[in-house]
């Protein structure tokens, strides 16, 4: 049976908050497909190292801000939209944009396309 959209979204938000590799690559493992590609304005991450490594990097920056998704997301034909920001310890927003996503036939993310306000 194929992932459900709704826990494709849960998950992905769960791995950019996971501080610990090791949980945060078995979370990806569950929900991005082996040929898995994000696209940035800045060039293409290739598999989930690539993407485990991208999140790393987030993290660093960022200190100790926290990603989140906000609002609803929306689904259809295999299709995700998802808005997200990063907030500071204080609260404040740091970043922001919104994801497109692509699902494979098993309902793993395949591709998402990250826009930043702002790019």
């Amino acid at each position: 049976m194929p992932m459900l959209p709704e826990d494709v979204v849960d998950e992905y938000a769960a791995s950019l908050i996971e501080p610990d590799e090791d949980e945060r690559r078995a979370i990806l493992a569950g929900i991005w497909t082996d040929d898995c590609e994000v696209v940035l304005l800045e060039g293409r991450l290739q598999g989930r190292e690539e993407v485990n490594a991208h999140i790393t990097r987030i993290r660093q920056e960022f200190g100790n801000a926290t990603p989140r998704l906000t609002g609803a997301f929306v689904a259809h034909h295999g299709f995700l939209r998802f808005d997200w920001q990063i907030l500071d310890p204080a609260g404040d927003i740091v970043a922001r944009g919104v994801n497109f996503g692509e699902q494979a036939e098993d309902g793993r993310l395949r591709r998402v396309v990250v826009f930043r306000e702002g790019d």
